[in-house]
C-alpha cells in the first residue's frame, strides 16, 4: 500500500521532499554515495543508500509497521481538556491492562464493557 507524506531526506544536502499520494517521490539531487531517509509516524525508518537506488528497478521500498504507544488519553464530554479535580461529575479510570483485556473498537466500547459506565 502506498504512503503519502513520507519524509524522504537526503543526509548529505539535507533536500527534504514528501511521498504523493500515490507513495512517489522524485529524487533528483542525489550522488553516489549518499543515503536516503524514509521516515513517517507509525512506520520505522528506513535508510537507502544510493547503491541501492540503483541496483532496485522499480525504485520500491517497503516500510515496517511500528506501534504508537499511547501512555493516556482523556476523553470529555466538553472537547477540552479538563484536571480531574474541576470536573463537576464522576470520573472513571480504564487502565491499561483492561483497555488490553476488553479490546474495545471504541471508546464507547471501552466504557460500556467496563460495567462502569452506562451507555445510551
Amino acid at each position: 500500500m502506498p504512503l503519502e507524506n513520507v519524509s524522504v531526506l537526503n543526509v548529505r544536502s539535507a533536500d527534504l521532499d514528501f511521498s504523493n499520494s500515490k507513495g512517489k517521490v522524485e529524487l533528483t539531487n542525489y550522488q553516489s554515495g549518499d543515503n536516503i531517509l524514509l521516515s513517517i509516524v507509525g512506520y520505522h525508518d528506513l535508510v537507502v543508500t544510493s547503491e541501492q537506488l540503483e541496483k532496485q528497478a522499480d525504485k520500491t521500498f517497503y516500510m515496517l509497521k511500528k506501534p504508537v504507544l499511547i501512555k493516556a488519553a482523556q476523553v470529555t464530554a466538553f472537547g477540552r481538556n479538563e484536571s480531574l479535580s474541576e470536573v463537576p461529575r464522576q470520573i472513571e479510570v480504564i487502565g491499561v491492562e483492561e483497555m488490553k483485556f476488553l479490546n474495545p473498537q471504541t471508546s464507547a466500547d471501552a466504557l460500556e464493557a467496563s460495567g462502569k459506565v452506562l451507555i445510551q
